[in-house]
C-alpha cells in the first residue's frame, strides 16, 4: 500500500531468513576496548567514528602529497 508520506507498507505472511547475521564481538561505541579485541576485529572497528576520521585524514594527506608531487614533476 501506497502512503501519504511515500513509504510503502509491506504486508508479510510468511518470512525465511537467508542469511542470519551474528552478533557483534562489542559495541562499536564501546571506548573501553583491548587492543587484541580490536585488531581482531579490524572490520567492525573501522565502523567506529573516530577510525573513519582517521582513515579520511590519512587520505586527505595522501592526495595532497600526491598532488605535491605531481605539480612538482
Amino acid at each position: 500500500t501506497t502512503l501519504a508520506s511515500g513509504e510503502i507498507e509491506i504486508l508479510c505472511h510468511e518470512i525465511e531468513v537467508l542469511n542470519p547475521s551474528v552478533t557483534p564481538p562489542f559495541q562499536i561505541d564501546d571506548e573501553n576496548l583491548s587492543e587484541n579485541v580490536r585488531l581482531t576485529h579490524r572490520v567492525i572497528d573501522l565502523r567506529r567514528p573516530e577510525m573513519q576520521k582517521n582513515m579520511m585524514l590519512r587520505y586527505k594527506t595522501a592526495r595532497a602529497f600526491r598532488r605535491f608531487l605531481d605539480d612538482a614533476g
